[in-house]
């Protein structure tokens, strides 16, 4: 409505509200499109955390396999800066 007369205007009067709906549309097109790309980047950085390798004595020689492939019998060599978890 106009303030000083108190009367709308039907024909130019939608143009608010479709700006801040357009608006309301684009930032969460953007959040959405941001958040996805955060946990692209998340998993792949999952990815390359997962990958450790550790030192093991295995068959009685010394030898860096990948922590999923230690089986029962290999001897963990560890030294300073391991992780252990």
């Amino acid at each position: 409505p106009d303030p000083s007369t108190g009367e709308i205007e039907y024909a130019t009067g939608w143009i608010e509200g479709a700006a801040i709906l357009a608006s309301v549309g684009v930032v969460t097109f953007v959040s959405a499109w941001n958040n996805y790309d955060k946990a692209l980047k998340f998993a792949e950085l999952n990815k390359q955390t997962a990958k450790k390798e550790v030192s093991v004595v295995r068959d009685g020689k010394r030898t860096r396999v990948d922590i999923a492939e230690v089986v029962v019998g290999d001897v963990l060599r560890i030294g300073y800066g391991d992780i252990l978890g």
